[in-house]
């Protein structure tokens, strides 16, 4: 994993923190999909998913559940 980097105060230059981590722990099931508030709306921009671990989330617009695996098939006219 990648440490965070966090202001230091004695030095006000950003420096790694390996001990400070953030965990969001839920169901995370299909049936009982992650909001996209509870991951923050920015989650997939911000984390680079590198192990096949998928994330059920829920599209805060259309209410549809989807997961972090799915492929867009809007290519061949299905949807995203």
């Amino acid at each position: 994993r990648d440490d965070w980097l966090l202001l230091s105060a004695s030095s006000r230059m950003l420096e790694a923190w390996p001990d400070f981590a953030l965990a969001c722990e839920g169901p995370n099931t299909e049936a009982k999909p992650f909001l996209l508030d509870e991951l923050g709306v920015d989650f997939f921009l911000r984390i680079q998913l590198k192990s096949r671990k998928v994330i059920w989330f829920t599209d805060p617009i259309s209410g549809v559940v989807f997961h972090s695996a799915a492929k867009s098939t809007s290519a061949q006219g299905g949807r995203m």
